[in-house]
């Protein structure tokens, strides 16, 4: 599985797409992304099973455009043959139930394909390949198991935080520097960055892009903007 580091790496992302055309919007898409490197396409199930115990990626982005008979059984089938690569499904929008079957196909997430345009789609690459599990919200707004269990979970950590933290947090994931964020609450970049690093230890994460993510997951924000200056 990928290595999240203190700073902002590339991770490595192979792109399973049979449509030509899909696979290349995909692609540029994510060339966008400087925290981004486009690995290996492929164009079969076999290809990417191949592809993948050859050379893993960090994270592998399988569209529901790739070419099969049994796309889930796939997917799990891919799983089996590299269980340590996580793999993401790129769908359009699914049910509840839909995507507990991705779930229990092995994939660690799954992201609408109405929202690789969002500021946030490298960011949520980025967490999966750094260990999380992260699913998008059901077209039939019903509640998925897992992302209830995420959201149960930030529910309590932020019950722990004040208002002064929880501005933090929206300020963070707004982009908004070190230096605007003392300005803006009338304290010292000392204190945000001291409050910062509470913070990241309180919601489980390593530095400010995921903290962004995680509050945009707690729903604190609509979209995430990334701020890379910055020590956290």
């Amino acid at each position: 599985m990928g290595e999240w580091t203190s700073e902002l790496g590339n991770i490595v992302v192979h792109l399973a797409d049979s449509d030509r055309f899909s696979r290349s919007g995909i692609q540029s898409v994510l060339c966008l992304s400087s925290h981004v490197t486009v690995g290996e396409l492929f164009d079969s199930v076999e290809e990417t099973i191949q592809g993948i115990d050859t050379n893993a990626p960090d994270v592998l982005l399988v569209c529901d455009t790739l070419r099969t008979q049994d796309l889930l059984g796939d997917l799990s089938r891919i799983h089996r043959s590299q269980p340590s690569t996580p793999i993401v499904f790129l769908a359009s929008n699914l049910q509840a139930q839909q995507i507990a079957q991705v779930y229990n196909s092995g994939c660690s997430g799954y992201i609408s394909k109405s929202s690789i345009l969002d500021s946030d789609f490298a960011s949520a690459l980025n967490l999966v390949a750094a260990g999380f599990t992260l699913f998008a919200r059901a077209r039939d707004k019903r509640p998925f198991p897992v992302r209830s269990t995420l959201m149960q979970e930030l529910s309590v950590v932020l019950g722990e935080i004040d208002e002064r933290d929880r501005q933090i947090v929206i300020s963070v994931a707004s982009g908004m520097r070190n230096s605007e964020i003392a300005a803006a609450l009338h304290v010292s970049q000392g204190t945000v960055k001291q409050r910062l690093g509470v913070l990241l230890d309180l919601f489980g994460v390593t530095n400010r892009v995921q903290l962004a993510v995680v509050a945009a997951e707690a729903g604190l924000v609509a979209s995430v903007e990334i701020t890379e200056a910055d020590e956290y």
